[in-house]
Formats: C-alpha cells, structure tokens, sequence
C-alpha cells in the first residue's frame, strides 16, 4: 500500500512538472506560439507587395501603413523627417524619432498626413492603404 501511495506521488509530481515546464515554454503570442486572429488574417490579405527603387519617392495617404521587408539592414530614409510627420511604429508602440527604419519587419503607420518615403536603397515593402 505505501509502494502504491510512492508511485501515485511521483507520478502526480512527474505531472505537474511536466505541466510547469510546457506552460514556461511557450509564452503565448511569442514566436515559439503565435496567437493569429480571423481579423489579423484578413488584414493582412489587404497588403500589397511593392517594390521601390533607390532614391524613388513614394507618398503615403493619411492612415497609410507598411512593412519594411527588405533589406535585412537598417535603412535609412531621408525623406522621412519625423519633424514634419508623425510616423508610428506599431510593432514597438513608439513614435519614428529618426529617417532610418530600424528594425526592418515592423509595422508602421504613417499618421494623420500625408507621409513621404525615399529611400537609399532599393526596397520592397507591404502596403496597406492609398500612396503614389
């Protein structure tokens, strides 16, 4: 009988740790465990693709958004003057302080105004919203 109440013991514990450890593993909306909404999706079906060569400008509307998906380095984007536009990056929650995006992969939304984007080197981003 006390063999069987041992062996109930170190299973329960064997569970719970076992429990403990998967819970600590995974954080829930990190990398290793995306949480994805049905709205998420769909916005994300309304990007577009566009790539914008060197020294190209390209005026973004009011509300306008986009990703930086390549180059994997910062990029610098001088007609981007945070003195004159109120560009936020959504990822991080703060506002474009400088011309160069960094990190490239973030979700930015231009603002209330119109927002003008030229940058050094060819570029392709996600857009999402009305520019020319």
């Amino acid at each position: 009988m006390l063999r069987m109440v041992g062996i109930a013991l170190a299973c329960s514990v064997l569970l719970i740790g076992g429990a403990v450890l998967f819970a600590v593993a995974a954080d829930p909306g990190s990398k290793d465990d995306p949480l994805v909404t049905q709205s998420y999706v769909r916005g994300l079906a309304s990007f577009k693709r566009t790539e914008v060569p060197a020294k190209r400008g390209l005026r973004l509307a009011p509300g306008a958004e986009f990703v930086l998906l390549d180059p994997a380095e910062p990029t610098s984007a001088p007609g981007l003057d945070p003195r004159k536009s109120v560009a936020v990056n959504l990822s991080s929650g703060e506002r474009l302080t400088s011309s160069t995006l960094e990190p490239f992969q973030h979700y930015v939304n231009g603002g209330s105004g119109d927002l003008f984007l030229k940058f050094n080197t060819n570029v392709t981003l996600l857009l999402k919203g009305e520019w020319k």
